[in-house]
């Protein structure tokens, strides 16, 4: 609090009639003490800061929170110990020691505290900032009573609202005269009611605060306050609030005690001396906005959610004692002058300092000056601009005058100046040395907001004290910028959410030269400001150097010790994550809680019982009883996310990355590629859904409590945590998963890598260490060790949660039902969309980065269209009720009909389109440049002279047909808008394994990646989207089409102009060509002729690999992942050298962002220097199941069939484009059954080079054409066979063709008719090779039964049990539409199945057969 002087305060008329006698006596002791102090150096750095608290008693019983009157009289018990220490050291001259000093706020429920004496000037004193936060605590609490609270908020939700005080008083007093807070709220200190009364009385009227409303969905339109006392008549202000003063679809208030009954957190710094000051005050004013924005927590005034984060404006308007002339309203008459601003507000004045940077122009806002005072300042030696400052606060009255200070000795007292200086309110505060006082120049920084935990609190307050050392040690910072842009600045910093959505005016070039450009050069100063965001003011961007970089060279400068370094750091990492917005604000949080609130109405009003919920959650996470990780990251473990960059921020930088990546991917290979690990290894990656159910509403929601959930299981929800990699080793011996203190899967479980995926709902796990092959492991610890971690990961979960490995969630994106616990609105700044709510994402920065990219890249957010299941009952033509497809931008087309091929038209990309032709045999005999290009294997003999992205074949694919042109018309289509969608918002299913050399990996690459349809098709599990059934079983294309970040001109939907080449398919897909043996490798069944699809690929990292002793196709497949960008890059990624004969990185991060934002069906990684891994390859093509026991059946058969690959040299080429096809009809309703897939009819032929037959066969009929591009137009979409069709093909009999169409049971159980050897009859063939017992050996046959009967029909799919379980609920109308109470039946349905209370023999019954 500002002057709090003791004595008989007189009345505004008394007051008034002595303002100009303050005044002229004020200005004397400010030349006194500039006379006597100007000259004054080295003083310390010292600084402290003040916290305020509020004072709440609790009715747990009724279900309220109130504030206390007792707040002063705890004041008085707390300033006990100071009183005594003062006399004693009156008395004995011993040095005073106290752990806080308190002092006394306006509210009568209010204690301000500071540190007991200032911090030192060293960096290490500033550890001991939170601990001395938590000790004020502590104190005060330590004579609360049972009842009672203390928070640190920045504004009382129920401040002045219903019955919010205690003990209860009616708003009556006369002299706040206030409708709605009662006299007693105000400290019974003498200056603060006359305070009150005073600006009342000087203004003429009552203040008159109005705060946006926050409109919510019920909220009324307009919005007049029913709370208003419209009528009363007790005084004669009553009369303004009806006469307009409360203002439509505005929060009205109308006393000082609204605005100085708020909290704040400010922070006091001394400087050297004057100058170094004047310094300080103007390089911080132009952070205050942003720092405000970071600091914001007041959301809620007078019971009601406003459309405001931040306090700031309700004080400005609550102390704004302007006349009606001061305001402009009148003509003068009476006033002095016109003063657009009231007390409280920014600065208007910039003081300047002898390090050259201010400018005139700076000072741009038409300063009001007491003119006079100016003078007589000039002429007693005080500068211009500290004269205009100092007249400029005088042009105010002095409000509270006591009778017993007026008369004063100027030179040795400064109260007359402290009474205009102290009720002057800005954004920061120029404080000149007390008379006679070892107290130095401060300067007083104000626009924080006060935090929940001491953590926060100390965290602004330190790097605050950082940036103004930085300020203080680099001469060279200049963070000016004009006055009127720091006044906007602010304006901006109040809006909802401002830290996300707002930009901010601040300086781009901090260390420019000054002297290249004159005083006066307005234009040239106006170029050296930029609107940007909090997060790159803060954290930097390629454009901006940042202020936390800036703070950290400062650090590296001092010497620290390792545990001050990694407190700051974590200081630092807090407001980093503020700024980017992976961690709320305080604003954000509680308005988050209050709009999640079971009794909220979604019409802005917070009712005495939410208010007091939300109260006691502050409390708890004051205290550290609830955790709060979007908050602040004292609730996890300590966080040291690298900084991240944004795909715009990096996109200027994009080529040196690729660059370094295609240097770092040589370095890689070269070092590796004849590396050979002893162990076949691998391991499992599974994802998870965590819902809440509500038993009494019949309904199931998202669970967004993954952090807390990892913070229970001991692990970080942050990005430290993304990415992880089980260890090569960790715990292992003799082949088994085991440490010293134990072995077995409770073990492993508690051991487990879990981390956070994109969603908040949803969680990943992998295990601790890579599995060493072995098939006891196999048979008896795989499924224990998912069963166990199941186990562990539910035993953190609320009674009211549940554990569900699925897909995805039914309902994600339902317009019609809340789909989220704590559900917010849609449209949100982070995701964009009209279907997910902001609240679903993980807004760390990984996540939240690749989400952006995305939709920057792609310039629009991605839309998808999955074709609804038309039922009996289903609307013809349906049209998505919730978006409009006329408006959006769709990135796939519908997938191909069921069993039709390639479609109409030729072989069509799903992802890229429009249609397109497939190179194939016939194409590669004929002249011209496509057999350039398929003689050397897809790489045009010229393509190395056309830039660096180059298609393969030159000419352009086939314009878009006109049939086409319907189809992204979202017709008869479940529209979806983001790409959280496909990305990290439900359970997955992956197996990583890692090969013995690179030519292993090959190996496994290319004949895995064509049983990738057969595999989604078994393990359909997604028949349900958005509250729709779809006529999809497999959520295989949505994943594509979620995250296609291609443009309009890389989709082929606008000439190329700015963009490189077109791009065939999404991210998300298929691979687009084969690796091939190595060049050692002796397996010849390789033909380039199976890359048979177009495909782009970066020319030049191609033959800068080649070069390099790259083999052409691994090269291909590197430079095709080089054709994306990054949508985000670490700081460190980017401070590496870009020209690869620079200094060179001996890592992979460059490369492996290229690898993990390129996802498809296998995926190849090199060595894994952290773990000691080998060539890696993951394999994707599957989807999560229900059971541990369907999971780890799976998982079995991929390990065991890399194992047959590996041994019998399978051979399972498929070309390129049979695969896509295969993947297309792998996605539709009952696939398994109703399906045929291309296959390759003799898995052990072409190893000497030979093919076994000349071409393929088809049941469809006669496609002697099908080369020309004109797919299978005609193909069966049924398994019949046409025998006199395949005897006209013309290009080999069933028992020659090199390909056949067969159903998936002919797949894996073998085809006599076709002579297939079926894949897992190959398997179960090599279990007797493994030298297992008996007993193991038929374990692992009963897992791979599951797979057998799934393959033949006898077990469905989880799709079709979804589907058949929907249609025969009595509640389904037939009409596509999955209920919320249909949801909540089949999702407790699946959870029984899974915990066995349920018997599902068509989804999961296996029996042997007899031996």
């Amino acid at each position: 609090m500002g002057l709090l002087s003791l004595g008989t305060p007189l009345s505004w008329d008394q007051a008034r009639e002595l303002a100009q006698e303050v005044r002229d006596h004020g200005i004397e002791q400010f030349l006194h003490i500039w006379d006597n102090t100007k000259d004054r150096k080295r003083d310390q750095l010292l600084w402290g800061d003040e916290i305020e608290y509020i004072l709440i008693s609790l009715d747990h019983q009724g279900r309220r929170a109130r504030l206390s009157q007792r707040g002063h009289e705890l004041l008085s018990l707390l300033q006990v110990e100071e009183t005594e220490s003062l006399e004693r050291a009156s008395r004995t001259g011993e040095k005073i020691e106290l752990e806080a000093l308190w002092r006394p706020e306006f509210g009568r429920y209010m204690i301000e505290g500071t540190p007991g004496h200032p911090y030192n000037s060293t960096v290490n004193d500033l550890v001991n900032v939170e601990a001395n936060m938590k000790r004020r605590r502590e104190i005060v609490s330590q004579l609360m009573n049972e009842n009672e609270i203390i928070l640190s908020v920045g504004s009382y939700p129920a401040l002045g609202s219903g019955d919010f005080f205690d003990p209860p008083h009616k708003a009556n007093g006369p002299f706040s005269r206030s409708m709605f807070l009662p006299d007693e709220v105000i400290n019974p200190h003498p200056r603060f009611r006359t305070l009150a009364g005073n600006i009342r009385e000087r203004r003429g009227a009552k203040v008159a605060i109005n705060m946006p409303i926050f409109h919510d969905l019920n909220t009324p339109r307009p919005f007049v306050d029913p709370t208003i006392p419209y009528t009363r008549d007790l005084f004669p202000e009553d009369k303004e609030a009806r006469e307009g003063a409360a203002l439509p679809d505005h929060i009205y208030m109308d006393a000082m005690g609204f605005g100085m009954g708020c909290c704040c957190l400010q922070i006091t710094l001394q400087a050297p001396n004057v100058d170094q000051a004047r310094r300080l005050y103007d390089q911080l004013a132009t952070v205050g906005a942003v720092m405000m924005s970071l600091s914001a927590s007041s959301p809620v005034f007078r019971g009601y959610l406003a459309d405001v984060d931040c306090r700031w404006n309700v004080i400005s308007a609550a102390v704004d004692d302007r006349t009606r002339e001061e305001r402009g309203l009148e003509k003068l008459s009476k006033d002095r002058f016109v003063i657009p601003k009231s007390r409280y507000g920014t600065i208007d004045t910039f003081l300047g300092s002898s390090d050259g940077h201010f400018k005139p122009e700076y000072n741009d806002l038409e300063l009001v000056y007491d003119k006079d005072i100016h003078q007589h300042l000039a002429n007693n030696g005080i500068d211009d601009l500290m004269a205009k400052h100092v007249s400029h606060l005088f042009i105010r009255d002095p409000l509270v005058i006591f009778k017993e200070l007026l008369e004063q000795d100027d030179s040795v007292s400064a109260d007359h100046f402290e009474n205009l200086q102290s009720t002057n309110w800005q954004n920061v505060r120029f404080k000149p040395p007390p008379p006679n006082s070892p107290i130095g120049w401060r300067v007083e920084f104000r626009p924080l907001e006060v935090q929940v935990t001491d953590f926060e609190n100390a965290a602004f307050s330190v790097f605050t004290v950082l940036l103004a050392r930085a300020i203080l040690a680099f001469g060279d910072l200049n963070l000016y910028i004009p006055v009127t842009k720091m006044d906007i600045n602010m304006e901006r910093a109040h809006s909802r959410d401002a830290v996300l959505r707002e930009k901010f005016f601040f300086r781009r070039n901090i260390y420019a030269d000054d002297s290249s450009s004159e005083a006066g050069d307005s234009e040239a100063e106006e170029g050296q400001v930029a609107e940007m965001s909090a997060n790159e003011i803060i954290n930097g961007s390629p454009a901006f150097v940042g202020l936390i970089p800036i703070v950290e060279m400062y650090l590296d400068t001092v010497a620290l010790s390792e545990s001050v370094r990694r407190k700051i750091d974590s200081y630092i990492a807090f407001v980093r994550g503020r700024a980017d917005g992976s961690l709320m604000t305080a604003a954000a949080w509680i308005r988050n809680f209050v709009r999640s609130h079971a009794d909220y109405a979604f019409d802005s009003v917070v009712s005495a019982e939410i208010n007091y919920d939300l109260v006691v959650a502050l409390d708890d996470i004051a205290h550290g009883r609830r955790l709060a990780p979007e908050l602040s990251l004292a609730m996890t473990r300590p966080y040291h996310a690298p900084k991240t960059y944004s795909w715009r921020q990096i996109l200027p930088r994009m080529e040196g990355i690729r660059k370094q990546a295609t240097t770092q991917f040589i370095l890689a290979w070269q070092s590796s590629q004849t590396k050979s690990v002893q162990d076949f290894s691998w391991h499992e990656t599974m994802g998870f859904v965590i819902v809440k159910r509500d038993d009494a509403a019949r309904c199931m929601v998202l669970s967004p409590r993954v952090a807390d959930i990892l913070g229970d299981l001991g692990c970080t929800a942050d990005a430290s945590s993304v990415g992880n990699h089980p260890m090569l080793g960790a715990g292992r011996r003799n082949g088994k998963n085991c440490d010293d203190n134990g072995s077995g899967p409770d073990k492993d479980a508690a051991q487990t890598s879990w981390r956070p995926a994109h969603a908040r709902f949803a969680l990943r796990c992998e295990p601790p260490h890579l599995r060493i092959f072995s098939a006891q492991q196999l048979v008896t610890e795989i499924p224990e060790c998912l069963r166990a971690r199941r186990r562990l990961l539910k035993s953190k979960l609320n009674e009211d949660e549940m554990l569900l490995s699925i897909t995805q969630f039914p309902l994600l994106g339902s317009a019609t039902s809340t789909y989220i616990d704590g559900q917010g609105p849609t449209s949100g700044p982070l995701l964009r969309s009209q279907l997910l709510s902001d609240d679903c994402l993980h807004q760390i920065p990984p996540f939240a980065l690749e989400i952006d990219g995305i939709i920057e890249r792609r310039g629009s957010v991605p839309h998808t269209a999955v074709p609804v299941f038309h039922d009996k009952d289903t609307p013809w033509p349906f049209i998505d009720p919730e978006l409009s497809p006329a408006t959006l931008d769709f990135g796939t087309l519908r997938l191909p009909e069921a069993g039709s091929g390639s479609g109409s038209g030729g072989s069509r990309d799903r992802d890229s389109g429009y249609a397109m032709g497939a190179q194939s045999k016939s194409r590669s005999s004929s002249n011209g440049p496509a057999n350039t290009a398929a003689m050397n294997g897809g790489q045009p003999a010229n393509s190395f002279a056309h830039g660096r992205f180059m298609e393969v074949l030159q000419s352009d694919p086939p314009p878009v047909s006109s049939p086409l042109l319907d189809i992204p018309s979202g017709r008869n289509s479940i529209l979806l808008d983001s790409p959280l969608f496909g990305v990290g918002s439900g359970g997955i299913l992956r197996v990583t394994l890692c090969a013995a050399d690179l030519d292993e990996a090959r190996v496994l690459y290319d004949h895995l990646a064509p049983i990738s349809a057969i595999m989604i098709a078994l393990t359909a599990g997604t028949p349900i989207v958005r509250g729709y059934l779809t006529d999809r079983d497999s959520y295989w294309d949505v994943q594509c089409s979620a995250v296609d970040d291609r443009s309009a001109q890389e989709r082929g939907f606008a000439p190329l102009t700015t963009a490189k080449g077109k791009l065939m398919k999404s991210r998300f897909g298929t691979i687009d060509n084969y690796l091939g043996p190595g060049p050692n490798s002796k397996d010849m069944s390789f033909n380039p002729e199976y890359n048979d699809m177009y495909y782009t690929y970066d020319s030049g990292a191609n033959v800068k690999m080649m070069n390099a002793g790259v083999d052409k196709e691994l090269s291909q497949h590197v430079s095709r992942l080089f054709i994306r960008d990054l949508h985000f890059a670490t700081a460190k990624m980017l401070r590496e050298k870009d020209d690869a004969t620079g200094s060179r990185s001996n890592g992979q991060e460059h490369f492996k962002r290229f690898l993990g934002c390129n996802r498809q069906n296998v995926c190849l990684y090199p060595p894994n220097t952290r773990t000691r891994s080998g060539w890696e390859v993951e394999f994707m093509s599957l989807e999560v199941q229900l059971t541990d026991e369907e999971n780890a059946a799976y998982i079995t058969f991929i390990v065991l069939l890399s194992r047959v690959i590996l041994s019998y040299r399978l051979n399972l080429y498929l070309p390129i484009s049979m695969m896509d096809q295969n993947m297309a009809r792998a996605q539709s309703v009952n696939a398994v059954k109703e399906q045929l897939f291309y296959f390759r009819r003799d898995l052990f032929s072409g190893q000497d080079g030979k093919q076994s037959g000349p071409g393929r066969i088809s049941r469809g009929g006669n496609n002697s054409n099908w080369n020309e591009s004109q797919g299978d137009a005609a193909g069966a979409t049924t398994p019949e066979r046409d025998a006199p069709h395949n005897q006209n093909l013309g290009i080999g009999s069933p028992d020659t063709a090199e390909y056949v169409e067969l159903t998936i049971n002919e797949i894996l159980n073998g085809s006599p008719t076709h002579k297939v050897t079926g894949l897992l009859t190959i398997v179960l063939s090599y279990l007797p090779s493994m030298g297992l017992e008996y007993s193991a050996e038929q374990e692992l046959r009963r897992q791979l039964v599951l797979i057998r009967r799934r393959a033949s029909g006898k077990l469905c799919t989880l799709a079709t049990w979804m589907r058949n379980f929907v249609q025969q609920h009595p509640d389904y109308r037939h009409d596509s539409v999955v209920s919320p109470k249909v949801n909540y039946d089949m999702l407790c349905t699946l959870n029984d199945i899974e915990e066995g209370r349920v018997a599902a023999p068509e989804l999961l019954k296996v029996t042997l057969p007899t031996p």
